[in-house]
Parts: C-alpha cells; structure tokens; sequence
C-alpha cells in the first residue's frame, strides 16, 4: 500500500545503516525537473528527509538522462544536500552491529573523533573495510579523509556517507612518509588546516606482524 512506502523506506535505510551496507535512495528524486527548470515542494522535502536518514547517497535517473536540465537537477540536489547537512542531525550510528575488534576499534575513533573540535579522521585502505565501516558508523561533523592505492577502493568511496577518497600510492617501506604525503595534500587543497588535530587510523609494520593502530596529531 502506497501509504507504507515511507515507512518502508525507513525501514530499509535503518536495516543497511545496522549493517553497514551503504544504501543509495532513488524515489524519482526531482521527477519533474525532467521537463520544468525547478523542483517542486514535495521533490525538495523529499531529498531533504533522504538527507536527514542519512543514506549514503541520492540518485538521479531520468532527470539527467532523458531530461530537459540535467545541469540544474544536479546543481538543485547538490544544494537542498549541503542546506540540510548544515544541520545538527542524529549523532553517530550505535546500531551499528561490530563483528571484531578491528571494528571497535574504528568506533573508538570515530568517538574519540567527535569529542575533539574540529577534528578529521585520516584513513588508509587497501581494501576499503576501515573507511566503509567509519561511513557506516555516520560520524557527525567529522569528515572522512579515506586514501587508498587501489582505483576500485577510491571509486567505491566515492559513495560511502561523510567520506572524501584520495587515490595515492602508499610507501610500502616507510608508513610514515605515505602520512606525511597525505597530509600535505590535505593541505594544499584546504581541507584541513595548520594546527588542526587530526586522529589517523592505520597499520604500523612490528617485525612479521601487522598492527591496526589509532594515533592523534597536531597538523604541522
């Protein structure tokens, strides 16, 4: 019945946010802009709650495929998105169901993250677990910074809620230079700033063993 639709549409987002699946809503998002230049009330409302529920991303189909403002449709999204994350939402996802320690020790960050003004997460992956599971757990007002070496892993950040991907080449031998590179174009490009904590999630080599690791720095 058309009535439950947005409750199972919340249903569904919950279910993907407990499992830490990204989740993508397309509800025919800004229907009409395929043959009108502006979106309707209804349309507006309708990005904003997908918004608010914190899926990881918004779809567009028609409106930029066969419509007559695709350049619009995108600019219009793009601006209810960033209107409504200006909002103080729900606070980190805790039913999130953690499977490891490697899982709690990401939330670690996350929390310890939040607890630090103006603070970004720093992440490295090769196979894309650590920013997904950071995503999932929906850190408020902490960005994600994910860097890996794979194009694949950066192509599939590109949809995981909060995160910025990078894709760069890690120093195999030498973790602490391939943080440094990182950082320094963080830097160039202004997404964080001298004197900004920063909290790292990565792994440091100890001999045959490869260890998951939290550190906090100051950006120098």
């Amino acid at each position: 019945p058309y009535e439950t639709l947005p409750i199972v549409q919340h249903k569904a987002v919950l279910a993907c946010k407990k499992a830490g699946k990204p989740v993508i809503i397309a509800t025919h998002m800004l229907e009409s802009m395929i043959s009108s230049p502006m979106p309707t009330r209804a349309e507006i409302t309708d990005v904003s709650n997908a918004v608010v529920e914190q899926a990881d991303c918004v779809m567009l189909s028609g409106e930029t495929t066969i419509g007559k403002y695709p350049v619009e449709c995108v600019d219009v999204l793009n601006r209810i998105i960033k209107s409504m994350e200006g909002l103080d939402g729900p606070k980190y996802n805790t039913e999130l169901v953690l499977k490891n320690p490697k899982a709690a020790m990401l939330r670690s960050a996350v929390t310890l993250a939040n607890e630090i003004p103006d603070c970004g997460i720093l992440a490295f992956t090769r196979s894309g677990y650590i920013t997904n599971t950071l995503s999932a757990l929906r850190p408020r007002h902490t960005p994600i910074f994910g860097f890996s070496e794979k194009d694949n892993i950066f192509k599939a950040m590109l949809l995981q809620w909060g995160v910025e991907p990078f894709l760069m080449k890690f120093n195999q031998d030498d973790p602490e230079e391939t943080i440094t590179r990182a950082i320094a174009l963080l830097l160039k490009r202004e997404w964080i700033s001298l004197g900004q904590n920063i909290v790292i999630v990565t792994n440091l080599h100890a001999k045959e063993r490869i260890c998951d690791t939290i550190q906090i720095r100051v950006v120098e």
